[in-house]
């Protein structure tokens, strides 16, 4: 408890030259330096400089230093402890797109009887460049009001270098977020609340643009005490942005996402549009490409009324190609939480990727005109269903989905539908068996067997063993070719889609056509189709 008469136990003896902790390149041949503690200030001549100001007793402004790392000579602490040489690599000020903001917390929660930690306003800036920068003089700021006004405020950072992937976080209330680890500065400023928000440099240059929409979280998840994390580059886009599950993890910033290279590309292959009491609807899309289905959405034709916009998925989601992708329609009664228990509960084999599309009105029984577009707007499959596209013998089409035939073949071809033959009425997140004709059929058949050029196309359908490399030809009464085309058999049965045109893209006349199917070992099939005119 105490050292009578020995040395005290909490003696120190500062035995330690000082050491440069932070030096900054400006405007060419310009350091300004920072020492560990104070020093006494050497002149000039000790930096290699034309000139020098110490602004306190540890930091200094040198004019006219040689180019590359600082270095200065002769430095003395004010225990007389002196270094000979010391130097470091000197930072520069940010460049547009080095500094970002990567998280934000606009709605927290701070109830001193619930019993979980308070939290604060705060935001969170990353180096996403390469190489250390100084974070000196960055400002925040609002957009500008009609009266020209703007809120905006220098942040509260010593100088100091931001290394490459490192975080540094302003905040309301800094003493709450202290215990993370990370240099938290206290940052009082109404551009704090400010949703579109800038990152502004000491030079004027603008390193950062951001935007913050309560809709761009996750509907599923309350927003309030909930940040939004940054996950894509642009900073104006919802895309960029994701609800983070955890409710905010400051300091914990990961790397950008990247989305898969190449279009994405995915189609509309199952739709119940009529469902029984008590269940769901639904519409399953393939991915017939990899690529990120952030931001996929739906548009529902609503005519003569606005169409519907539902974005069905709010994070980056990585699929490949073969995946399928459910949106579930919401239920009256059931909550947006629990969609998708609920067509579990009608659908127990559901699988893929099930998507609740939150806030979106039901589809019409009477037929539905649907979209599917990604984030960024591309439009990847459209088609139009009715229910004249059911079986003919159903007692009722109420509880049955139509399913595609062909993901190649046309989305909007009447005979590439057909009703499901699940005795569960539908097979969402399944791939269907309907594609595969039944075992020990063989044979070609033409649907519909007359047709307008018009109005569609003819389905060319063949069932042979296995998968084989397939070849149909269509021909003229008098046998002159018209149309050639390739494709494959899978699990056993073939599609191929003629149009009603020649090679030369002509529409052919009205008349009995003969179309061939032959298969790699020669075998020939023939039958013959009608184009008409209405």
């Amino acid at each position: 408890g105490g050292t009578p008469g020995t040395i005290n136990s909490a003696y120190r003896p500062d035995r330690e030259p000082p050491r440069m902790i932070y030096a900054e390149r400006f405007l060419t041949d310009s350091l300004l330096v920072v020492f560990s503690e104070p020093v006494v200030p050497p002149g000039a001549a000790a930096f290699g400089a034309r000139s020098v100001r110490w602004t306190n007793d540890s930091t200094a402004w040198a004019a006219g230093s040689p180019p590359g790392p600082a270095r200065v000579q002769g430095v003395e602490d004010l225990f007389g402890n002196r270094t000979s040489e010391t130097g470091m690599a000197t930072v520069g000020l940010p460049e547009t797109g080095e500094v970002i903001i990567t998280e934000r917390l606009l709605r927290p929660v701070s109830d001193p009887f619930d019993g979980a930690p308070d939290q604060t306003r705060f935001v969170e800036l990353w180096n996403a460049g390469k190489r250390a920068v100084s974070v000196r003089g960055l400002r925040l700021a609002g957009p500008v009001r009609d009266d020209g006004s703007r809120r905006s405020a220098v942040l509260p950072f010593r100088p100091r270098s931001l290394l490459p992937g490192e975080t540094v976080i302003a905040a309301a209330d800094a003493a709450i977020l202290h215990s993370r680890g990370v240099d938290v500065r206290p940052f009082e400023s109404g551009a704090l609340s400010e949703p579109d928000l800038s990152v502004v440099g000491l030079d004027g240059r603008v390193l950062d643009v951001t935007a913050y929409r309560a809709d761009w979280h996750d509907p599923l998840v309350e927003d309030r005490g909930r940040s939004l994390t940054r996950v894509g580059e642009n900073g104006l886009s919802p895309l960029a942005w994701m609800t983070d599950r955890a409710g905010t993890s400051p300091g914990s910033h990961a790397a950008l996402a990247i989305a898969v290279p190449g279009d994405a590309r995915a189609v509309v292959t199952e739709v119940l549009f009529e469902p029984l009491p008590g269940g769901a609807e639904f519409v399953e899309i393939l991915a017939r490409s990899g690529f990120d289905a952030n931001g996929l959405h739906l548009l529902i034709d609503r005519a003569p009324g606005p169409p519907d916009s539902v974005r069905l998925v709010f994070r980056p989601l990585i699929v490949e190609a073969g995946d399928l992708l459910t949106a579930v329609f919401p239920v009256g009664g059931v909550s947006a939480a629990d969609l998708v228990p609920h067509l579990l509960e009608a659908f127990p084999a559901a699988g893929g990727h099930l998507l609740p599309a939150v806030g979106a009105a039901g589809l019409r029984n009477s037929g539905v005109i649907l979209e599917v577009r990604s984030g960024s707007g591309s439009i990847l499959d459209r088609v139009a269903l009715s229910p004249d596209q059911h079986a003919p013998d159903l007692a009722t089409t109420g509880g049955r989905s139509l399913e595609r035939l062909d993901p190649d073949g046309p989305s909007r071809e009447y005979t590439n539908w057909a009703t499901s033959r699940d005795p569960a009425g539908a097979t969402p997140g399944q791939y269907s068996a309907i594609s595969e004709e039944p075992a020990g059929q063989r044979g070609l058949d033409i649907s519909p067997r007359v047709f307008d050029p018009e109005e569609g196309s003819v389905a060319i359908s063949v069932a042979v063993a296995g998968q084989q490399a397939l070849t149909a030809r269509v021909f003229s009464r008098d046998g002159r070719p018209l149309r050639t085309m390739a494709f494959t058999s899978l699990a056993g049965h073939g599609r191929v889609y003629w149009d009603g045109r020649d090679e030369s893209g002509r529409v052919v006349s009205r008349g009995v056509y003969v179309v061939t199917v032959e298969d790699g070992r020669g075998r020939r099939w023939k039958t013959v189709v009608v184009v008409a005119r209405r």
